[in-house]
């Protein structure tokens, strides 16, 4: 495996299945783009990527804080 791809192979924080993050791969766009926005305020800065389920379900119920600051 090269450094380029195993620097787009994340764990997310909550769930800790592995995914790929587009952005980081360089891509100009990633499948995160296509949620709906969620208040960043309430996340902890130093956790990183989620994956596609947790960021999902994080984007619809405003009530789950999970990794609150």
């Amino acid at each position: 495996m090269n450094s380029k791809s195993n620097i787009n192979n994340q764990t997310c924080a909550i769930c800790k299945t592995q995914f790929c993050c587009d952005n980081l791969a360089g891509k100009t766009d990633c499948w995160c783009f296509s949620l709906p926005a969620i208040n960043t305020n309430q996340l902890n800065p130093d956790i990183g990527c989620l994956c596609p389920s947790c960021l999902k379900k994080l984007s619809l119920d405003k009530t789950i804080a999970p990794i609150a600051k």
